[in-house]
C-alpha cells in the first residue's frame, strides 16, 4: 500500500472519527498498537469476523506476542484453473502442484455432489484445489504464491 493511500485513510479516520462506534474506535486503537508492536499489519478483507472478534484477536496477539496470521491464517490467493468443473483439469492442477512444491501432506475430500477438494499442507502454508460442481469451476485458494504456475482470478 503506498503512502498516499495511507495518508488519505488517516485523514478520513480523523474527519469521521466522531461517527465511529465505540467498538470501531477500539479496533483502530488496537490495530495501531499491533502495527507498532509487530512492525506489520494484517488483512481484514474477505474475512468473516465481526469487529468484536477482531478486537479479541488483537488483544490476544498483543498480550501473548502472537502474530495475527497464527490465529486467522494467512490471506488466501485465488487462482482460476478452468471455468467449468472438470476432473482432468483438476488432476492436471494437482499434478502441477505436486511436481513443483516439495514436502506436502495431502488430504482429499469428496462431496456428495461429486465435488473434490484436495488440501496440501506444508511449512509454507496451505493450498486448496477445488473441482466444484456447484460453482462449476476448477480453482485454487492458496496461502503460498503460485503465480508461476497458475493465473490469479
Amino acid at each position: 500500500m503506498d503512502n498516499k493511500w495511507i495518508k488519505i485513510q488517516d485523514f478520513l479516520v480523523r474527519v469521521y472519527e466522531k461517527l465511529f462506534s465505540k467498538e470501531y474506535k477500539t479496533f483502530l486503537r488496537l490495530r495501531k498498537e499491533y502495527k507498532k508492536k509487530f512492525n506489520s499489519d494484517f488483512e481484514t478483507e474477505n474475512r468473516s469476523y465481526s469487529t468484536i472478534e477482531w478486537i479479541a484477536f488483537m488483544e490476544y496477539c498483543l498480550n501473548h506476542n502472537v502474530l495475527m496470521e497464527e490465529i486467522v491464517g494467512k490471506k488466501m490467493i485465488k487462482y482460476n484453473v478452468h471455468n467449468v468443473a472438470d476432473n482432468k483439469k483438476f488432476k492436471m492442477a494437482c499434478d502441477k502442484i505436486e511436481s513443483n512444491i516439495k514436502d506436502l501432506s495431502i488430504e482429499t475430500l469428496i462431496d456428495v455432489d461429486g465435488s473434490i477438494i484436495r488440501t496440501y499442507n506444508s511449512d509454507n502454508g496451505r493450498i486448496e484445489v477445488y473441482n466444484d460442481y456447484e460453482v462449476d469451476a476448477v480453482y485454487i485458494d492458496s496461502e503460498i504464491n503460485l503465480d508461476g504456475l497458475f493465473q490469479r482470478t
